[in-house]
């Protein structure tokens, strides 16, 4: 949450932003989604690491309905 706030509040003053997202699995059997929200800060482009979340935390497969939801998820809670 410390990180997400100030990340969340720049690419909210920003015109527009940007979501890239990469789903990593591991040893552990975790699919975690990792997204980095890109915007526009004093006028140099800024690429910022946003969040971390388990897609199968409230689902059985890594599937594209699960990825979306989580990314929803991310971004509502960011505010954006």
């Amino acid at each position: 949450k410390m990180i997400k706030e100030p990340v969340s509040e720049k690419a909210r003053r920003s015109n527009c932003f940007g979501l890239l997202s990469d789903e990593v699995g591991d040893i552990s059997c975790k699919e975690q989604l990792i997204p980095l929200v890109k915007f526009v800060d004093n006028g140099k482009a800024s690429t910022e690491f946003l969040a971390i979340d388990d897609v199968l935390e409230h689902s059985t497969s890594a599937n594209a309905e699960a990825i979306k939801t989580v990314s929803i998820k991310q971004l509502n809670e960011s505010q954006l």
